[in-house]
């Protein structure tokens, strides 16, 4: 059977408030769920957990013409046989595509139930996630500890919430251990997004640099 096969499209209307776009979706096998508009063009996150023999490339997101949305994070599945992870999304985003696994849900999420990194302070997890950093924080210090391949950690942070760009720390593969370098004096707080695949890492805020950057 084909990665995407002949999939079912959820029963779903174009979204008109937020009391009806923000919901959870769960079921097994390939679907095309219709989300419809973000009511007041914000961007949003979709929480997908899922299982299957094989996840890698099971994902698609898809905007109004059918084509890419401007913003959105990839799902870090790579070779894995289950997932739990957060990614953030643009408002053009209207069309979630997951292929033949044996079960999934898809949470869509309001930016206001991101995670929460105080500064100073610590966050740790084992995949893709989107945090809101409070204080005034310099530097994000990043751990990441190897659990298998293919693995990969990085961490990008847009100040005040802007998703048209900033400071990203990477490592391609592997255990890492960096520090992103969020500017002087302070920018304030913002949206960290982290991308990991097969890595255990955590995040530490500090108000003070240390000196290394990456």
């Amino acid at each position: 059977m084909a990665l995407f096969g002949s999939p079912q499209t959820a029963s779903t209307t174009t979204t008109a408030t937020a009391s009806n776009f923000y919901k959870a979706y769960s079921g097994a096998g390939g679907k095309t769920i219709n989300l419809g508009s973000e009511p007041d063009g914000n961007y949003y996150i979709i929480h997908l957990t899922c299982t299957g023999k094989n996840l890698t490339g099971v994902v698609k997101l898809f905007g109004a013409n059918g084509n890419s949305p401007s913003f959105g994070s990839d799902f870090s599945v790579i070779g894995l046989t289950s997932y739990d992870g957060r990614v953030l999304v643009s408002p053009d985003t209207v069309k979630f595509q997951i292929g033949n696994v044996t079960s999934w849900t898809v949470e869509v999420q309001s930016l206001s139930t991101a995670k929460e990194l105080a500064t100073p302070g610590s966050i740790s997890g084992r995949s893709d996630e989107v945090i809101n950093l409070t204080g005034n924080a310099l530097e994000l210090r990043i751990s990441a500890v190897k659990q298998g391949d293919p693995a990969h950690i990085s961490v990008s942070y847009y100040e005040g919430g802007d998703a048209s760009g900033g400071p990203e720390a990477n490592a391609a593969e592997g255990s890492y251990t960096g520090v992103l370098d969020l500017g002087s004096p302070s920018p304030g707080p913002g949206l960290v997004i982290v991308s990991a695949n097969k890595e255990n890492w955590k995040l530490t805020a500090s108000e003070y640099l240390t000196g290394a950057t990456d």
